[in-house]
């Protein structure tokens, strides 16, 4: 979980626990970790749900993201992703599945802000097109999504 939205939920930081690992973020530098806090959390959209405890750690580095989950906790939830089609699916405990689809303009500006910063880090260039690296699979997959 990055450092503003942290703060942006609140919780008091004398919630945190002492961290005493490293974390290296994706251009190999290492990141600051302020702590970590286990928060439930709930999954839905709007007509079902599933809630899991998840261990945070909070970071300090910039990042367009909120935060990012890793396997133990998709795997937890039971979650299928098909990050060609930008949606994740779920079971809840009363066998309902659901289904959650990403806003696929603000993926797209998450996508291309950290690759560009990461880019930018590796190879200390100026900004660049993103669909000019291959790299870009909403352009590859655009005609398969909902």
């Amino acid at each position: 979980m990055f450092w503003d939205i942290f703060v942006g939920f609140q919780v008091p930081r004398d919630q945190l626990k002492s961290f005493d690992g490293v974390l290296v973020n994706f251009s190999v530098e290492q990141v600051e970790v302020r702590g970590y806090i286990n928060i439930r959390t709930t999954f839905t959209n709007n007509h079902a749900s599933s809630s899991i405890v998840i261990r945070y750690l909070a970071v300090n580095t910039p990042s367009s993201y909120n935060l990012l989950l890793r396997r133990p906790s998709l795997n937890k939830l039971g979650v299928v992703v098909s990050s060609i089609h930008l949606i994740v699916k779920f079971p809840t405990l009363e066998g309902e599945i659901v289904t959650l689809r990403v806003d696929q303009k603000i993926a797209q500006k998450c996508y291309e802000s950290n690759i560009r910063t990461c880019c930018n880090t590796y190879f200390d260039s100026p900004p660049f097109d993103i669909n000019t690296l291959g790299v870009n699979p909403h352009i590859i997959y655009e005609d398969k999504r909902p």
